[in-house]
């Protein structure tokens, strides 16, 4: 009796070994692939870039990453046979850069390095409305966003979108470039408040999400041009819809 026993765990053990044996062989293998993103004059790592993937593998048809103080990520695939369709990487104060019909068995044996070229934000303020010996330009990315530029004058005019502040007919302050998503077909996206001759006193400077009501963080740039001095850049980011972020304060003497 005890023989038998004896043989029937042993049957057992062997039969639990060969599933384990058999699940292990219809387990995908599973690759990692490995993206860097670098500065395109510097060649310098890009800490915090986005990338979002777009592949044809079941495993990871899209995903979303984000570089890390070297300025890589990974990511895992299943089948190196697939076609990844689209790599985009961005990061504020970059362009944009696309990688289209990379297969993922590049990745097999080498690292995807994706260079990102700096966006020339002073003069892309420059072509966005008119100038004066004061111009306050407000750039961003996200043509769903509808962001709003506000500037409090020393007289307590407010220039904005609204219907009769536009312009001060007191100061000559205005709003000459107001975007609006959807509207604006072919345009930069900004708002653009010059004045030609700026009264003296303190200037108030902020920025307002007004639209859509799902409006996610958004960043965006302001500029300040003045007369003989260099043009100041601030970095601002929006939270949502109705979000205020004070910006600036101007002095003119």
């Amino acid at each position: 009796m005890k023989g038998l026993i004896a043989v029937l765990c042993s049957i057992y053990i062997v039969l639990i070994i060969l599933l384990l044996l058999n699940q292990k062989e219809k387990e995908p293998e599973v690759y990692e692939a490995r993206i860097i993103v670098v500065d395109e004059e510097t060649n310098k790592p890009i800490k915090g870039a986005e990338i979002v993937l777009e592949t044809t593998d079941e495993a990871c048809p899209e995903i979303t990453l984000t570089t890390n103080r070297k300025g890589e990520c990974t990511f895992e695939f299943s089948s190196p046979d697939e076609m990844m369709t689209s790599a985009y990487a961005s990061k504020s104060g970059y362009h944009d850069a696309e990688v289209e019909e990379l297969e993922l068995a590049y990745f097999l044996e080498d690292d995807l390095t994706i260079p990102l070229k700096k966006e020339d934000i002073v003069n892309e303020g420059r072509d966005i409305g008119a100038t004066g010996n004061l111009k306050v330009t407000l750039l961003w990315d996200n043509d769903g966003v509808d962001l709003d530029l506000h500037v409090l004058e020393p007289n307590g005019f407010e220039i904005c979108y609204k219907d009769g502040q536009r312009e001060d007919l007191q100061t000559g302050g205005q709003l000459d470039i107001d975007w609006i998503p959807n509207n604006n077909p072919g345009r930069a996206i900004g708002e653009n408040i010059f004045w030609e001759n700026p009264p003296r006193g303190i200037y108030k400077v902020w920025v307002e999400c007004y639209q859509p009501e799902e409006a996610p963080p958004t960043d965006c740039n302001v500029i300040v041009y003045r007369v003989n001095q260099e043009p100041q850049v601030f970095n601002v980011r929006t939270n949502g819809v109705h979000d205020i972020q004070q910006v600036t304060t101007i002095n003119i003497e």
